[in-house]
């Protein structure tokens, strides 16, 4: 309560990640409907400026990944449409 959407995301990446980050334009909103949850994600561009990417106590692991490397993995369904439809690039 009382925490700007901007300040809110910093400080979440920074929590989860350990990384510290300027946090850019709203790339896009996303629904994702389950049992018994309805989540709606606002997702924004981020530019990291510092920190050490670290997993936080509720993450088994953290990593940097290329698409190739993000596509054999499991993901919130519908992330990589999602990222294609609002042209986030990923490295190759």
């Amino acid at each position: 309560m009382g925490e700007r959407l901007a300040d809110a995301v910093a400080r979440e990446l920074r929590e989860e990640t350990g990384l510290v980050g300027e946090v850019g334009a709203l790339v896009g909103v996303f629904e994702f409907l389950s049992q018994g949850h309805h989540l709606v994600v606002l997702d924004f561009l981020v530019e990291v400026v510092g920190g050490d990417l670290t997993a936080a106590d509720d993450a088994d692991a953290v990593a940097w990944m290329t698409r190739a490397e993000l596509e054999g993995v499991a993901t919130t369904g519908g992330l990589l449409a999602f990222l294609d439809s609002h042209g986030v690039e990923l490295a190759p």
